[in-house]
């Protein structure tokens, strides 16, 4: 099952080094920033999170 971390560039809910731990729990599974989001960058960002989201199921 394809595994993608995505936080906004501005987030300050989740810390990046929360995200990055989560993701070397999971087997080290790739952490994207979303440029110019915030805590919610699939509202914030969508065009961004739609290109990851069809890179990652194009990819697997």
């Amino acid at each position: 099952m394809p595994v993608t971390i995505a936080l906004g560039e501005f987030d300050e809910a989740t810390p990046r080094a929360a995200s990055e731990a989560l993701a070397a729990a999971l087997g080290g599974v790739a952490v994207t920033t979303i440029p110019g989001a915030a805590h919610i960058p699939l509202f914030e960002a969508a065009p961004h999170v739609n290109s990851l989201l069809a890179a990652v199921l194009a990819d697997n």
